[in-house]
């Protein structure tokens, strides 16, 4: 009997999913106890990237089916190669067996606790390993002279993923050098694909008609992804009132820097984008994260927006977005006021009526500093803001710091880095705000890590309270995933899988008593364990009461042991 359960995260690798099946498909993770923890739908033909481990399964099940029956699984190895395809008849159901799920050896599998080691048989038989090929941009006098060839007699499945913002128009080129539309490929991480041969030569044309990439289909490279990390010339969407300056960003293309190459390393471009705006009397527009059909500019939205009005770990608000662990580090950064401004220190000089924001963000690992220019578009409906936003209304900083980091992952929907191939986690976010080198460790999956190890030590508690204590580096964390699977609410009261910010700590010796503060991002909905709001632990200790101004609101922030904190959180990141 094969059983089914993760084991370890100490080797990860994006996986690519595609659902070749004619019927969409449950999408589900085996966690660390042998739990299920469903995180999407793909429908039929549909594509998705998730951050996986070496040792995770996943399993697919049928959604119009009854029964949900299992239809394929997939446990990565370490030399898993970023692709697997669901397709039909890898498993089957035995009838006589209550419709247990069987694999072609009639050898019944069962998701549970990790009893034995999964035979690498079941992995070899059910991934597709594939060589991954960056594209690079084409030069004209390249590409003219291109001609097909045939460099194999197989036909090789082929795949285009789009990592740019851009559609780009597909053309197959003949022997003769004739070029025949074949379709397009989507922006952000979308998947065009084909079937040809090897040494076939593919053009890959922006909307103006200019042929940026040059695609040449080897044996060996069956998914090519379109570089992203580059320059990208978007259509001009300048008008009468508003203005992206292209004059000024051409002009400081070659010092253009970080993810995307969204940033730059010239502060100097903030000025002279001004004085643009002004010349033209026009408000500035990002053409490199175009506004979205949702979005309204915040100087119509509010009566008098400000980028601080009073900042607070309490101001932050997760929106409809999925990015918890995104509010949990910029709640974890209203700690450490004084660089949290420094992200803002060019808008001090700026006219809000431009629609002109500037960030200052660090890349690792050197701390250099990137200026990340934005627009003062947001995604709003019903006069509301959409996504991340402040309890005071017209407080721009956690929006403006939102939609950063999702110019520099491509969109708002790829923030989340546990459905998305990028690595913006909460230690990488800290370290874009507030400097330092991105820092973990875990514990959720019940093996020995470095972290339990300094439990056992004692030298865990003290690295904590040595970056609460810090002026530099703050801490945050996430919940284990729990059997009711993620963002659903544990009988602890916690959130599972789900990122909270780490406030302060005390320790009251006389009563061999240590507690932490923390605060669920969603602003609400409390842990209910000992020391948690209304338990009896504050009228017993009447001293520790008064200490800690105990007051009983339903704010997301709470109280707990230091030991309730390392049985219900499995992670920690911060800046260091």
């Amino acid at each position: 009997m094969k059983k089914l359960c993760a084991k370890r995260w100490d080797h990860k690798c994006p996986i690519i999913f595609h659902n070749t099946l004619s019927e969409p498909i449950q999408m589900i993770w085996i966690d660390y106890e042998g739990n299920e923890q469903p995180f999407t739908v793909l429908n039929s033909g549909g594509k998705c990237c998730q951050q996986a481990g070496a040792t995770h399964p996943f399993i697919m099940r049928r959604m119009n089916d009854e029964k949900r029956k299992v239809v394929s699984i997939f446990v990565p190895t370490e030399e898993t190669v970023d692709y697997f395809e669901v397709v039909p008849g890898m498993f089957m159901y035995d009838e006589e067996r209550d419709g247990k799920m069987v694999d072609e050896d009639d050898e019944e599998i069962v998701v549970g606790d990790q009893v034995e080691e999964i035979e690498e048989e079941i992995i070899e038989d059910q991934s597709k390993h594939v060589t991954i090929c960056k594209m690079t941009k084409a030069r004209e006098e390249d590409w003219k002279l291109i001609r097909s060839r045939f460099d194999g007699h197989e036909l090789v499945d082929i795949s285009i993923r789009n990592d740019t913002s851009r559609k780009y128009n597909v053309f197959r080129v003949d022997e003769e050098g004739n070029q025949t539309s074949h379709g397009y490929s989507a922006p952000i991480s979308t998947f065009w694909a084909t079937f040809a041969y090897p040494g076939n030569v593919f053009l890959l044309k922006n909307e103006c008609g200019s042929v940026e990439f040059v695609l040449k289909v080897s044996d060996k490279s069956t998914v090519y992804i379109i570089e992203s990390n580059y320059l990208e010339s978007t259509a001009c969407i300048d008008d009468d009132k508003q203005s992206s300056c292209r004059n000024i960003l051409l002009k400081n293309e070659d010092k253009r820097i970080g993810p995307r190459k969204m940033g730059f390393n010239s502060p100097e471009i903030v000025q002279d984008i001004v004085n643009e705006l002004k010349r033209r009397n026009s408000k500035f527009i990002d053409e490199d994260f175009p506004p979205r059909s949702d979005c309204v500019r915040a100087q119509n939205l509010f009566k008098r927006p400000a980028i601080f009005k009073n900042i607070s770990v309490m101001d932050p608000i997760q929106g409809k977005l999925e990015d918890c662990f995104l509010i949990s580090s910029i709640s974890g950064a209203a700690l450490r006021t004084r660089l949290l401004r420094k992200v803002f220190t060019h808008c001090e000089a700026i006219d809000p009526k431009l629609g002109l924001y500037a960030l200052t963000f660090y890349l690792e690992p050197n701390n250099e500093k990137m200026t990340l220019l934005l627009d003062d578009y947001l995604p709003a409906e019903n006069g509301h803001l959409k996504f991340a936003h402040s309890q005071d209304r017209g407080e721009l900083w956690i929006s403006l710091i939102e939609k950063g980091i999702a110019k520099l992952v491509g969109d708002y929907d790829k923030i989340n880095p546990q459905t998305n191939s990028h690595l913006f986690y909460p230690s990488n976010i800290l370290s874009l705000l507030l400097g330092g080198r991105s820092k973990q460790l875990d514990w959720f999956s019940g093996q020995s890590t470095t972290a339990t190890d300094m439990m056992k030590k004692g030298t865990f508690w003290p690295l904590i309270e040595k970056l609460m204590d810090s002026s530099l580096s703050v801490p945050v964390c996430g919940t284990k995933p729990g059997k009711e699977g993620s963002d659903s609410i544990n009988s602890n009261g916690l959130v599972n899988a789900h990122g909270y910010s780490l406030l302060s700590y005390r320790k009251f010796p006389e009563h061999d008593l240590k507690l932490v503060n923390l605060r669920n991002t969603w602003g609400r909905i409390e842990y209910n364990g000992p020391w948690s709001d209304n338990s009896p632990e504050w009228d017993q200790y009447p001293d520790v009461k008064k200490a800690l101004e105990y007051r009983n609101a339903d704010d997301g922030c709470f109280y707990m042991t230091y030991e309730a904190f390392e049985n219900c959180f499995g992670i920690v990141w911060w800046n260091d």
